[in-house]
């Protein structure tokens, strides 16, 4: 089982398939915790501003959570969130490619990476509830039941 991709065909490799991303958001949660505290320490005033970064620590620290839990919805979330941090770093990308600036390239492929810690949550979380709920019952006139 890759570490970056696995395979999920159980109920314990649905459970160890989620830990990238359950590590992932406590670790993204406490960098925007401290960016928060430290432009609070330099502010002396709380604008709207210095609260987004706490609000999306506490975000993530949720997303974290939900996804231990193996949550469909939280590993969804996680996933769109992480999108739209990659989509908002595009437009810095273009501009250090512009600059020559390649070193940059680095921290996109470790947000692709990052990337695939979601989608593996999201299919752990599926995987793990498709196989925790029996099938239902086919009836009609088709399942041949009289």
């Amino acid at each position: 089982m890759s570490w970056y991709w696995p395979d999920i065909h159980s109920l314990q490799t649905a459970k160890l398939a989620r830990v990238n991303a359950v590590g992932l958001s406590v670790v993204f949660g406490v960098l925007l915790l401290g960016a928060a505290l430290s432009s609070f320490a330099r502010v002396q005033r709380w604008t709207g501003r210095n609260w987004f970064p706490v609000i999306f620590a506490v975000a993530f620290f949720g997303i974290a959570a939900g996804i231990y839990k193996m949550s469909r919805s939280a590993s969804v979330t996680g996933l769109v969130w992480w999108c739209r941090y990659c989509i908002i770093q595009l437009d810095a990308l273009r501009v250090h490619l512009l600059h020559h600036d390649f070193g940059f390239v680095v921290w996109i492929l470790l947000e692709v990476l990052f990337l695939t810690f979601y989608i593996s949550a999201v299919r752990a979380a599926f995987a793990y509830h498709r196989h925790i709920t029996p099938p239902k019952p086919v009836w009609g006139p088709l399942s041949g039941e009289r």
